[in-house]
């Protein structure tokens, strides 16, 4: 008889054969053990360099690996194929985002795992102060993917629902600034090209204080300006590189 893996979420015992589904005893802390090669990932990454060295990395690591650039191709590779994890980017501009996404797998399919892959330490910076990741989501930071170990730690803490994104096994970064929710939700409308007119809009206030709080949010990140220095380029830099969290 096959070894027995025991599923926490229904109290069903698993088997463990070619007829059970190898990644719901991972998922929900089975014994089941596969291959790299037996395990397929869906990455969902716009930027095509970033998607290019994600996917031929984890390929080189032994997985199979399908690659698509936007979230409702994404929706439709998860209605027509079964995946053991997503590697997801958070930020695909206007449209359904990465976190609209991982809700969504999260909803229909809860064995499979959940990797945010995204430029920002925060994920307030990347999807807004009031959007949620679903709990067992994995939080990787693009600037701490510094060699393969880290990516293939976080895919496979994703596949055994071990860790949350609180206690993704990255690296941290020491000069990271931290700001406050509503300076966050100023700077990610910064980096998308907003006016101060219309963040004021956005955020039912006079343009005045807009701009004061634009000034504070400078100030916070150490930025000054300068004849020759717009302090606006450098505050959505730092937003780009994950160098600025929430507190």
């Amino acid at each position: 008889m096959p070894p027995m893996s025991y599923d926490r979420n229904d109290q069903r015992a698993i088997e463990c054969s070619t007829t059970a589904d190898p990644r719901r005893a991972l998922r929900f802390g089975g014994t089941c053990k596969m291959s790299n090669g037996s395990r397929s990932i869906l990455v969902v990454e716009d930027d095509p360099f970033t998607r290019t060295l994600v996917s031929d990395s984890l390929r080189g690591a032994g997985y199979e690996v399908t690659a698509v650039d936007a979230v409702h191709t994404a929706m439709t590779e998860l209605g027509e194929t079964d995946y053991h994890v997503v590697v997801s980017d958070l930020n695909f501009g206007s449209g359904p985002s990465g976190a609209d996404l991982l809700a969504r797998v999260y909803e229909d399919q809860p064995w499979v795992g959940m990797v945010a892959l995204t430029s920002h330490a925060s994920p307030e910076l990347a999807i807004g102060p009031d959007a949620r990741l679903p709990e067992p989501t994995v939080y990787l930071v693009k600037s701490e993917l510094r060699d393969l170990r880290t990516l293939v730690n976080a895919v496979e803490a994703a596949l055994a629902g071990e860790v949350s994104r609180r206690e993704a096994p990255v690296e941290t970064i020491e000069d990271r600034t931290t700001v406050t929710r509503s300076q966050a939700e100023v700077l990610r409308m910064l980096s998308e090209g907003f006016a101060t007119s219309r963040i004021a809009q956005h955020r039912n206030t006079t343009v005045r204080a807009t701009e004061m709080m634009i000034q504070r949010l400078y100030e916070k990140l150490g930025l000054k300006q300068a004849s020759d220095y717009d302090p606006r380029t450098g505050a959505v830099l730092m937003w780009q590189q994950g160098r600025v969290r929430v507190h």
